[in-house]
């Protein structure tokens, strides 16, 4: 009998190439073909295309190939011989992500066969089963998630067909990743933001709406009894022993985690002093992720003949629910040169605020600094074209902080 390739089957399953193609050929050369063709009456193959065009390419006659005859016809049986064609391939041949998610797609397509009866009555079998369980058993995947896994697959190379040739997880994540931050943009509102006000934080954040903020990023006092100077003459902390800082995050860290949105980040600076303490406070709301380290290439003041000069400082990395970050792969370890020349005894330089902000907020999100300092976070913001919401206790830098921003030229895109 004259045998004929199926012309759907490229629709579902990729030809063999290269290396691959000539190891099959060779086996089929060494070992004969053991499984035979699965064919209908009249000779076209519905399993077994790529061994009827190994065992050509052999020069051996389509006689001699091994088959086993099935007594649907086409096209009126055609939805029962694709799901045997895919149950058989996925069954027999390894296949990629991509190749075993394309049939599995199909399969779903073509359910209704799978959960009725010659008759078109509901197979008890599959009472109460999803779909993609259903799936999972006929193609014998293991289980649903298996079959979920890949029905995302195919959705994340639809949108995404650079992740073709990715692995499955790999592809899955970055196509969540991407689905999520496309939400966050489709969702912002066109409403600007730009608040920064005067007085005790304390006070102050009770007035900004629950859930409102996508990000903090702050540098409350670290509770070092740290005592310094700015150009006009006052201290920069009007307390800062240790008492009265962990007093002060224990008594803001609630209203933080109440004005943040769901799915968001928090950015608190600290000593390596008082790590512990900061993390067990902010751990009663949020989960602390991580401690990342600044290395800022100048040294705090210490005594330097008793102990090692200090060029580093930590910033707990804290989530509420789950946000992805922007970029991959950003180190723990952040090595950005200090500023030299500060407005503020505890500033910050932009590039490491800016960092943090890029890969937590897309534009048109709002940042939130309750204790802006000299207001770095929220310069920073504005340049980035986020929204910004600010509050500083003291007034000398309450003006400096509005001083910049009033200054801040935005260029378009």
């Amino acid at each position: 009998m004259k045998l004929k390739h199926w012309s759907k089957n490229i629709d579902y399953f990729d030809d063999l190439k290269g290396d691959e193609y000539e190891a099959f050929k060779t086996d089929i050369k060494t070992n004969g073909i053991t499984n035979p063709l699965h064919i209908l009456a009249e000779g076209t193959v519905i399993c077994g295309n790529q061994r009827l065009r190994a065992a050509r390419d052999l020069g051996i006659n389509d006689e001699a190939v091994p088959t086993k005859i099935f007594n649907w016809k086409l096209p009126e049986d055609e939805r029962a011989i694709i799901i045997h064609a895919i149950k058989d391939n996925i069954l027999r041949r390894q296949l990629t992500p991509e190749q075993k998610a394309k049939p599995v797609g199909v399969m779903l397509k073509l359910l209704n066969d799978l959960t009725t009866d010659r008759w078109g009555k509901t197979d008890p079998a599959t009472k109460g089963l999803k779909s993609r369980d259903i799936v999972a058993r006929e193609l014998g995947l293991g289980s649903g998630g298996a079959v979920q896994r890949l029905i995302e697959y195919n959705a994340a190379v639809e949108e995404l067909p650079e992740l073709k040739g990715e692995k499955l997880t790999v592809a899955i994540k970055k196509w969540r990743k991407h689905k999520a931050i496309k939400h966050r943009k489709a969702t912002l509102t066109d409403v600007k933001i730009e608040n920064l006000h005067h007085g005790d934080a304390l006070i102050e954040i009770k007035k900004i709406p629950d859930g409102s903020v996508d990000c903090v990023i702050t540098d409350p006092p670290y509770g070092i009894d740290f005592k310094s100077s700015h150009g006009g003459g006052t201290n920069d902390f009007k307390d800062d022993t240790e008492e009265y800082a962990l007093n002060l995050l224990r008594k803001i860290t609630p209203d933080l985690f109440r004005v943040l949105k769901d799915n968001s980040h928090l950015y608190v600076f600290t000593s390596w002093r008082n790590l512990g303490a900061f993390k067990d406070i902010l751990s009663t709301q949020f989960k602390v992720n991580s401690a990342i380290v600044w290395v800022k290439n100048n040294f705090t003041t210490s005594n330097f003949q008793l102990n090692y000069a200090p060029k580093y400082e930590m910033v707990l990395f804290c989530t509420k629910g789950t946000r992805h970050l922007i970029q991959n792969m950003t180190p723990d370890v952040l090595e950005v040169q200090n500023k030299v020349n500060k407005s503020h005894s505890s500033e910050k330089p932009e590039e490491l605020l800016k960092i943090f902000i890029k890969n937590s907020t897309v534009e048109g999100e709002c940042v939130l600094d309750p204790f802006a300092g000299s207001g770095t976070t929220l310069v920073a913001s504005k340049e980035l074209k986020r929204n910004y919401i600010g509050i500083e206790i003291e007034e000398y830098f309450y003006n400096m902080t509005r001083e910049r921003l009033n200054g801040i030229q935005i260029k378009g895109n």
